[in-house]
């Protein structure tokens, strides 16, 4: 990410220093979009100082269970120290499945999570939520459509059952990772009336080099005017109408961050970008 290809930061509110630099009592929730395998860690490596990404301060992540099991208990070992959470696709649960109930646990330091022998509990931790739910790269849309694809509930669901006030949700999104790890195109993609449906394939796991990323981080989001001060309970179902107001709010906030990075180009003048050298 910052050998063989180039990022830059691109935040002029120095908001990504919330992540690690916050009071105990304050929960992060980052949104992101979702354009390659590789998006996490890669993004956080190439844009946060590695002083900063310990295991009691690193994210934590709901990630497919094929991936998290891939190895056996091998890798799920490793990447249960490195706060992955595995997750069902399709459980008939719901947003109150397990998965995101130990994300939302951590996110709001609440009871002992599976973690907690190595790790302080009393600090609130840094959640992260590729909001897609799936990779979307740049060719299943039109040159002049937003390149996002649908948003899931699930950030929505953490954002209705956590106390506003103490919950910071950070927006980022980043061009170019499908660049450096782009999918195959099905034949006949362009055929079909909707290519976001079609399920890419990865060409290759090596990463291309000489290519460029750019990261941009956007301000917190406020959701006090529809989430009361603690907070809905998690286990209860939360209101369909609800999740649809704060996922359309995050969908804005992204689409705020996209415009900015297709309209900014490649050939432009950074002076004021920030190059990520870790």
């Amino acid at each position: 990410m910052t050998c063989y290809n180039k990022t830059y930061l691109h935040d002029p509110g120095d908001n990504i220093r919330l992540l690690f630099n916050r009071e105990d009592d304050i929960g992060v929730l980052t949104i992101s979009n979702h354009q390659s395998v590789a998006d996490d860690p890669g993004i956080w490596c190439a844009t946060i100082p590695l002083k900063f990404l310990t295991l009691d301060a690193i994210r934590t992540i709901i990630m497919a269970e094929e991936w998290y099991y891939a190895a056996g208990k091998f890798s799920s070992g490793i990447l249960r120290g490195l706060n992955c959470i595995p997750i069902r696709r399709g459980d008939l649960r719901g947003l109150e499945n397990p998965s995101l109930e130990e994300m939302h646990q951590r996110l709001n330091a609440i009871g002992n999570s599976s973690n907690s022998s190595k790790r302080s509990n009393k600090r609130k931790a840094w959640a992260h939520i590729m909001v897609e739910g799936r990779i979307y790269q740049s060719w299943r849309f039109l040159p002049d459509e937003p390149r996002l694809g649908k948003f899931r509930r699930g950030a929505a669901k953490l954002i209705a059952c956590s106390p506003p006030s103490k919950t910071l949700v950070l927006p980022i999104y980043h061009r170019g990772m499908d660049e450096i790890f782009p999918e195959e195109k099905p034949m006949g993609w362009n055929l079909l009336e909707n290519s976001q449906r079609i399920v890419g394939k990865t060409k290759s796991f090596l990463p291309k080099d000489g290519k460029r990323v750019d990261v941009y981080v956007g301000d917190p989001i406020d959701f006090s005017d529809l989430v009361p001060p603690l907070g809905y309970p998690f286990q209860e179902t939360t209101d369909t109408t609800l999740l649809e107001s704060i996922t359309q709010r995050l969908y804005e906030s992204m689409l705020v961050l996209e415009s900015r990075a297709y309209n900014r180009g490649y050939g432009n003048d950074h002076t004021q970008d920030e190059e990520c050298n870790q």
